[in-house]
């Protein structure tokens, strides 16, 4: 039995407000017992004099589906205190569908789960299932409603998928084939979570310009679904719209005040990370296939120099 004791430690438990200095007795992984002083001979201790003992931290934002396979130790979130990710944000989880890189390749959720159980990486998962795949794994990168037998069969995935484990649906719908998706097909998909606590997160059509349109189509679509929501790294991109923050969260306590459960997160940097198609002007953004085209002979530079200046 792996018994070990962590004294001088001040235990801040998560629930109570108050912090009090204590030790804890660490029995197979797991606590069992928190006390002013534990005295047990012949047992490793470690003390924790000056430091604070706390439950981990959930990364409830995270993209490491694949990650945490070439990685299970995980240093880079255990250094921080994190023990849970939440992963399949902003309509992306290659975890849910057939997926091959190389390294890795599973032809289902529970194949994946399969393999995530055998690594057993050092944190724990909680998984949401991305629009972008289910979308693509049904039309692929067709830019077009999906027909009613196309809805019914990711409105059955998605439902299956929920059945299996996974904690809710996100979207992202400034990505591929995501921003192909109209209102209506996310009201439907998020319907399949009426009724339960399945959360609905995305990363929003617009974080900008038209980032106060793409809010309310957010709440629309949570409202539809279990009416929770995660927005997720909620912002207000580029100075000229700053200005924009209270109206955010005026939209937000409204919708709180209807009935929604609404939770957000936010980075806490200035400048954000993600492929350049996303800074695309129109009708560039639209292209999916913008390395090909570039390459073309039919790009003239007056239509480029056109977008450029009106973007």
């Amino acid at each position: 039995m792996q018994k070990f004791v962590i004294k001088n430690a001040q235990v801040c438990d998560g629930v109570s407000q108050n912090i009090i200095n204590a030790d804890i007795l660490v029995e197979n992984g797991r606590i069992a017992d928190i006390a002013q002083n534990i005295n047990i001979e012949n047992i490793e201790i470690f003390d924790a004099k000056g430091m604070i003992a706390a439950p981990g931290f959930i990364d409830a934002h995270s993209h490491s589906e694949i990650r945490k396979l070439k990685y299970p130790e995980n240093r880079t979130k255990l250094m921080q205190g994190v023990t849970t990710e939440v992963d399949g944000h902003c309509g992306i989880s290659s975890n849910c569908f057939a997926f091959d890189d190389g390294d890795f390749k599973w032809n289902n959720f529970e194949e994946y789960i399969e393999l995530l159980n055998k690594t057993r990486p050092s944190v724990n998962s909680v998984f949401l299932v991305g629009h972008n795949d289910l979308r693509k794994s049904v039309m692929n990168l067709k830019n077009s409603p999906p027909s009613p037998d196309e809805l019914k069969t990711m409105q059955n995935s998605l439902r299956y998928l929920l059945d299996c484990g996974a904690a809710g649906f996100t979207s992202g719908l400034t990505y591929f084939p995501g921003k192909f998706a109209n209102t209506e097909e996310l009201k439907a998909l998020a319907s399949v979570m009426k009724g339960t606590e399945k959360i609905y997160a995305s990363h929003i059509r617009d974080e900008g310009d038209d980032l106060l349109n793409a809010v309310d189509e957010a709440l629309v679509i949570a409202e539809a679904g279990s009416g929770r929501f995660q927005f997720s790294h909620m912002k207000t991109m580029f100075k000229r719209n700053w200005y924009k923050l209270d109206s955010l969260l005026e939209k937000i306590e409204n919708a709180r005040k209807n009935g929604l459960d609404i939770t957000a997160d936010r980075y806490p940097y200035v400048y954000s990370a993600t492929g350049l198609h996303q800074i695309l002007p129109p009708p560039f953004d639209k292209n999916n296939k913008i390395s090909e085209y570039l390459k073309s002979s039919e790009l003239h530079q007056a239509e480029v120099e056109s977008a450029l200046k009106n973007s």
